[in-house]
Protein backbone atom coordinates (compact mmCIF):
# COMPACT_ATOMS: atom_id res chain seq x y z
CA UNK A 1 0.00 0.00 0.00
CA UNK A 2 1.34 3.25 -0.97
CA UNK A 3 0.19 6.57 0.88
CA UNK A 4 0.62 10.07 -0.09
CA UNK A 5 1.03 12.57 2.40
CA UNK A 6 0.54 16.54 2.64
CA UNK A 7 3.96 17.11 3.75
CA UNK A 8 5.50 13.24 4.32
CA UNK A 9 6.75 11.93 1.94
CA UNK A 10 5.43 9.00 0.50
CA UNK A 11 4.92 6.19 2.77
CA UNK A 12 4.82 2.07 2.24
CA UNK A 13 2.86 -0.47 4.01
CA UNK A 14 1.92 -3.89 4.15
CA UNK A 15 -1.50 -4.18 3.66
CA UNK A 16 -1.67 -7.26 6.03
CA UNK A 17 0.50 -6.27 8.20
CA UNK A 18 -1.41 -3.68 8.80
CA UNK A 19 -4.80 -5.00 8.43
CA UNK A 20 -4.08 -7.62 11.27
CA UNK A 21 -2.16 -5.46 13.74
CA UNK A 22 -4.21 -5.56 17.23
CA UNK A 23 -1.79 -2.66 18.83
CA UNK A 24 -3.38 -0.02 16.59
CA UNK A 25 0.20 1.58 16.15
CA UNK A 26 2.21 0.29 12.92
CA UNK A 27 5.06 1.94 11.62
CA UNK A 28 5.24 2.11 7.90
CA UNK A 29 7.35 -0.48 5.86
CA UNK A 30 9.35 2.29 4.21
CA UNK A 31 9.23 6.13 4.29
CA UNK A 32 10.60 8.30 0.83
CA UNK A 33 11.23 11.56 1.37
CA UNK A 34 13.42 14.62 -0.46
CA UNK A 35 16.34 12.65 1.13
CA UNK A 36 15.67 9.83 -1.27
CA UNK A 37 15.40 11.80 -4.37
CA UNK A 38 11.48 12.81 -4.38
CA UNK A 39 10.74 16.14 -5.96
CA UNK A 40 9.09 17.30 -2.73
CA UNK A 41 7.33 16.12 0.50
CA UNK A 42 3.54 17.31 -0.61
CA UNK A 43 2.03 14.84 -2.66
CA UNK A 44 -1.78 15.35 -4.27
CA UNK A 45 -2.22 12.02 -6.15
CA UNK A 46 -0.47 8.76 -6.97
CA UNK A 47 -0.97 6.19 -9.97
CA UNK A 48 0.80 3.31 -11.11
CA UNK A 49 2.05 2.48 -14.74
CA UNK A 50 1.69 -0.28 -17.68
CA UNK A 51 4.72 -1.37 -15.82
CA UNK A 52 3.86 -1.33 -12.42
CA UNK A 53 5.54 2.31 -11.55
CA UNK A 54 4.32 4.37 -8.77
CA UNK A 55 4.10 8.04 -10.26
CA UNK A 56 3.84 11.13 -8.10
CA UNK A 57 2.40 14.01 -8.44
CA UNK A 58 3.72 16.77 -6.18
CA UNK A 59 2.48 20.27 -5.31
CA UNK A 60 4.13 22.41 -7.49
CA UNK A 61 7.11 20.36 -7.62
CA UNK A 62 6.73 17.97 -10.40
CA UNK A 63 6.52 13.90 -10.80
CA UNK A 64 8.49 11.36 -9.68
CA UNK A 65 8.49 7.63 -10.99
CA UNK A 66 8.96 5.10 -8.42
CA UNK A 67 10.42 1.74 -9.48
CA UNK A 68 8.18 -0.51 -6.44
CA UNK A 69 11.12 -3.36 -6.32
CA UNK A 70 14.41 -1.55 -6.20
CA UNK A 71 12.61 2.15 -4.74
CA UNK A 72 14.50 3.82 -7.31
CA UNK A 73 13.26 7.05 -8.50
CA UNK A 74 13.36 9.01 -11.47
CA UNK A 75 12.24 12.67 -11.65
CA UNK A 76 10.76 13.13 -14.88
CA UNK A 77 11.08 17.21 -15.76
CA UNK A 78 7.31 18.62 -16.59
CA UNK A 79 7.57 21.88 -16.06
CA UNK A 80 8.77 23.74 -19.18
CA UNK A 81 6.30 21.75 -21.14
CA UNK A 82 3.27 22.91 -18.61
CA UNK A 83 4.17 26.54 -18.29
CA UNK A 84 4.78 25.98 -14.81
CA UNK A 85 1.21 25.41 -14.26
CA UNK A 86 0.29 22.81 -11.41
CA UNK A 87 -1.46 19.41 -12.83
CA UNK A 88 -4.88 19.19 -10.92
CA UNK A 89 -6.05 15.43 -11.55
CA UNK A 90 -4.46 11.94 -12.99
CA UNK A 91 -5.27 8.97 -14.15
CA UNK A 92 -3.88 5.83 -16.08
CA UNK A 93 -5.55 4.27 -18.77
CA UNK A 94 -5.90 0.94 -19.39
CA UNK A 95 -2.70 0.30 -21.53
CA UNK A 96 -0.88 2.21 -18.17
CA UNK A 97 -0.24 5.17 -19.95
CA UNK A 98 -0.63 8.51 -17.77
CA UNK A 99 -2.56 11.50 -18.25
CA UNK A 100 -2.45 14.91 -16.41
CA UNK A 101 -5.15 17.81 -16.24
CA UNK A 102 -3.65 21.34 -15.56
CA UNK A 103 -5.14 24.74 -16.62
CA UNK A 104 -5.72 24.82 -20.52
CA UNK A 105 -4.51 21.61 -21.13
CA UNK A 106 -3.98 17.64 -20.72
CA UNK A 107 -0.22 16.19 -20.34
CA UNK A 108 -0.01 12.66 -21.80
CA UNK A 109 2.76 10.44 -20.78
CA UNK A 110 4.28 7.54 -21.76
CA UNK A 111 5.90 5.58 -18.91
CA UNK A 112 7.98 3.27 -21.14
CA UNK A 113 10.23 6.08 -22.05
CA UNK A 114 9.01 8.89 -19.53
CA UNK A 115 8.51 10.88 -22.95
CA UNK A 116 5.95 13.45 -22.63
CA UNK A 117 3.44 15.42 -24.91
CA UNK A 118 0.94 18.24 -24.23
CA UNK A 119 -2.56 18.83 -25.60
CA UNK A 120 -3.68 22.54 -25.72
CA UNK A 121 -6.94 23.57 -24.98
CA UNK A 122 -6.65 26.85 -24.25
CA UNK A 123 -8.24 27.70 -27.80
CA UNK A 124 -11.29 26.74 -25.98
CA UNK A 125 -10.53 27.86 -22.38
CA UNK A 126 -7.84 28.41 -19.74
CA UNK A 127 -9.60 26.67 -17.10
CA UNK A 128 -8.37 23.70 -14.85
CA UNK A 129 -9.15 20.68 -16.05
CA UNK A 130 -10.75 19.00 -13.04
CA UNK A 131 -11.85 15.41 -14.16
CA UNK A 132 -10.51 13.08 -16.66
CA UNK A 133 -12.04 9.71 -17.49
CA UNK A 134 -11.41 6.82 -19.89
CA UNK A 135 -13.78 5.71 -22.45
CA UNK A 136 -12.63 3.24 -25.33
CA UNK A 137 -10.27 4.83 -27.32
CA UNK A 138 -10.74 8.43 -25.25
CA UNK A 139 -9.90 10.54 -22.54
CA UNK A 140 -13.09 12.77 -21.55
CA UNK A 141 -12.03 15.72 -19.80
CA UNK A 142 -14.16 18.09 -18.09
CA UNK A 143 -13.50 22.06 -16.61
CA UNK A 144 -15.27 24.70 -14.96
CA UNK A 145 -15.95 25.99 -18.84
CA UNK A 146 -16.57 22.69 -20.12
CA UNK A 147 -16.39 18.92 -21.88
CA UNK A 148 -13.84 17.80 -24.19
CA UNK A 149 -13.09 14.58 -25.53
CA UNK A 150 -9.73 13.47 -26.55
CA UNK A 151 -8.79 10.19 -28.95
CA UNK A 152 -5.80 8.92 -27.48
CA UNK A 153 -3.87 7.75 -30.65
CA UNK A 154 -4.08 11.08 -32.34
CA UNK A 155 -4.31 13.34 -29.33
CA UNK A 156 -7.19 15.67 -31.35
CA UNK A 157 -9.80 17.01 -29.40
CA UNK A 158 -13.03 18.00 -30.01
CA UNK A 159 -15.17 20.50 -27.41
CA UNK A 160 -18.28 18.65 -26.62
CA UNK A 161 -20.30 21.87 -25.13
Amino acid sequence: LWIATCLGGLFVVDKEKLIQNETGNYVADYNFSTGDGLSGMFINQLVTDCDGNIWAFHYNNGVDKINPDTYEITQVRIEEMINGKYIYCIISDKKGMIWGGYRGGVLFINPTDNSFKTVNLSQFSDSEVLSLTEMSDYIWISSADGAWVLHKETLDVKRIN
